[in-house]
């Protein structure tokens, strides 16, 4: 009568690992892949992933190759048709020796119990493993385990960001052989969402595979004890747990819990397997709590790195509102000076002064310097509060843009002197020009921009113009000098906060003034903007709507 079934041996020639399986007439698939092979060799990387066939007819095992690439050889010669495994023979699939085994060889292990080797059986068959101590011995398991996480290391420390760490987590697959899904997580929050630190696709086994689920109340248990966990649904589990691993289809996981060096939760590594015949051992345990403490290092290395730079941008960020505030302050005194020094000016004058006539002209300029002063404290208080008020408030009404610029030039002239120079104004607005604007804000505009003119004009006969164009639905005024000019580089930052262009270090300014009247023009629902070329002066815009 014919056997029921033989057993042959597959050994694996680079690392010495050896199985025995029991072959029967419905056969084996022996492959890399467990999607499509009985008989999974994770660790041969010759092998196909569905390599060849081995199955008992009339007795006799019998093997074909499946059109793998590597082939399959008998005594240096290519499988090109199935051939009949006997006596001696030695079939050379990748790396991976198949032979027959004498019944008296095998010593009987449980059905589909897993292997330390990286080869183990997916179709329940009986498998029998030959002495294993005499080809893989312990002390070599711990040397493969070292080289794993050194590797590991090596990944770890060459990855800038969480996508790099994705491969470096993909290689425990092979050492991994029934793990179906690895994911890291954050550590579950208060309303129980997960969130992954790295995109569950790019940790797939193979790509295009189907993406699991994590157990909320596993990784929960893993963090709440702080330890790495194994589970299965064999194990005595509470209700909670059991529910939540058959709603995923989870029949064996382990949850490895990241902790800080503080002892604070950073993240679970979850490793899970779908193979109720295969479940995680602990063997791989010991090495996924081993890279979870790598894992741990690192992401904890990275926290204090990120917290360093925000503790970094936090101090720059007060630097610079102590430099904002100063600068703030610096061009108030500014500006105040120049209404101050008219006042001064005036009552100089009028203590020397007895005709009636000319102290009361002079009293009439002392009272507008000090309107001029009432009125810059104001808006600068108004934008110092720009922040939490979302806008600056703007009264509207009638303003001659004529008059308006004729007192701002004669203030300013007499407030700028320089060394008794002349300056060629010109004021071209028609007198009849009339715009609805807030007066004492569109003075201030027109004061900074007449003050830069006269500023940063040129030293031989400075000239200023001041133009209004009237559209259809706006009017543009500008404001002309013969200048020193501005470069296309500092024309992208001209109207930016604390920023100053030109000679800085001998003409005074805060770089505020043009952020400022920006700001004003804005206010009004205009817009400024420049056109200069170095040499030959700028022109400054704005718009106010009619």
């Amino acid at each position: 009568m014919s056997p029921q079934s033989r057993t042959i041996r597959l050994f694996h020639n680079p690392t010495g690992a050896e199985l025995n399986v029991e072959v029967k007439s419905d056969g084996l698939i022996i492959g890399r892949s467990s999607k499509v092979a009985d008989l999974t060799c994770t660790w041969d990387n010759k092998m196909s992933r569905r390599h060849g066939k081995v199955w008992l007819e009339g007795g006799d095992v019998w093997y074909e190759d499946l059109g793998s690439s590597n082939g399959s050889w008998v005594n240096k010669g290519r499988v090109t048709e199935k051939v009949k495994v006997e006596g001696d023979m030695l079939i050379l699939i990748g790396e991976t020796s198949l032979t027959l085994v004498s019944n008296n060889d095998e010593q009987t292990v449980t059905d589909g119990e897993p292997t330390q080797d990286g080869m183990t059986v997916q179709a329940g068959h009986r498998v029998s493993r030959a002495d294993f101590a005499s080809a893989l011995s312990e002390a070599s398991q711990r040397a493969e385990l070292l080289d794993t996480l050194t590797q590991f290391v090596n990944q770890l420390l060459g990855a800038a960001n969480f996508t790099e760490i994705a491969p470096c987590l993909r290689s425990l697959y092979r050492h991994l052989p029934t793990a179906k899904h690895i994911y890291l997580i954050r550590p579950p929050s208060a309303d129980d969402s997960i969130i992954h630190l790295i995109e569950p696709e790019l940790l797939a086994r193979d790509s295009g595979d189907e993406v699991g689920t994590v157990s909320r109340s596993l990784a929960r248990m893993a963090i709440e004890r702080g330890e790495a966990l194994l589970f299965s649904q064999a194990d005595n589990q509470t209700q909670e747990i059991q529910e939540s691993t058959r709603l995923r289809g989870i029949h064996s996981a382990a949850y490895v819990p990241l902790l800080s060096k503080a002892g604070d939760p950073l993240g679970v590594l979850c490793v899970d397997s779908p193979l109720s015949h295969l479940p995680l051992h602990e063997e791989n345990l010991t090495l996924l709590k081993s890279a979870g403490a790598l894992l741990s290092a690192r992401i904890d290395g990275e926290s204090l790195r990120q917290e360093a730079q925000q503790k970094e941008v936090l101090a720059r960020e007060a630097d610079a509102r102590k430099e904002a505030l100063a600068s703030f302050l610096k061009i108030a005194s500014h500006d105040l000076k120049n209404p101050l020094t008219v006042a001064k000016m005036c009552g100089v004058l009028i203590s020397r002064m007895t005709d009636s006539g000319t102290v009361a002209d002079l009293c009439e300029r002392l009272l507008d310097a000090e309107r001029r002063a009432e009125q810059l404290i104001s808006t600068y208080l108004e934008v110092s509060e720009l922040q939490s008020t979302a806008s600056l408030t703007v009264k509207k009404k009638a303003v001659s843009v004529h008059d308006l610029i004729e007192r701002e030039f004669q203030f300013l002239e007499k407030a700028m002197q320089r060394k008794n120079k002349a300056i060629d104004f010109r004021n071209q607005v028609a007198e009849s020009v009339i715009v609805s604007a807030d007066p004492q804000k569109l003075q201030q505009i027109i004061n900074n921009l007449i003050g830069n003119a006269i500023k940063y004009g040129r030293e031989e006969n400075p000239r200023v113009e001041v133009k209004c164009d009237s559209h259809e639905e706006h009017f543009i005024i500008s404001v002309t000098d013969n200048g020193v000019g501005i470069s296309e580089e500092d024309q992208t930052r001209l109207f930016a906060q604390f920023q100053r262009v030109g000679d800085t270090q001998h003409l005074p300014g805060t770089g505020l003034g043009l952020w400022l009247s920006n700001l004003l023009v804005q206010a009004h629902g205009g817009e400024m903007w420049v056109e200069s070329e170095p040499g030959w002066g700028s022109t400054f815009f704005f718009s106010l709507p009619r």
